[in-house]
């Protein structure tokens, strides 16, 4: 199935998973696009919000929308 991960109204992250996080899960990914203040490629620490349920959809495949809420962030390191 596929996760996405939403700040606000955007989608910020997705992959595929076989399992979703619950509630109050930790997640750890780097931003696909710039939204709420976070820069593309920046490494997100998130927590997914229990205030707001998941959201499922089947009709291309089982799709899990989550929003998320950022605890901790950092820049990409220069290699």
């Amino acid at each position: 199935m596929m996760l996405e991960f939403y700040l606000g109204d955007v989608m910020v992250f997705h992959t595929k998973s076989d399992c979703v996080p619950p509630p109050g899960a930790e997640v750890r990914f780097a931003m696909e696009t710039t939204a709420a203040g976070y820069a593309q490629g920046w490494n997100i620490r998130a927590k997914v919000r229990d205030d707001r349920p998941p959201r499922y959809a089947f009709a291309e495949g089982p799709t899990v929308a989550m929003d998320i809420e950022v605890v901790d962030f950092s820049m990409p390191r220069d290699e």
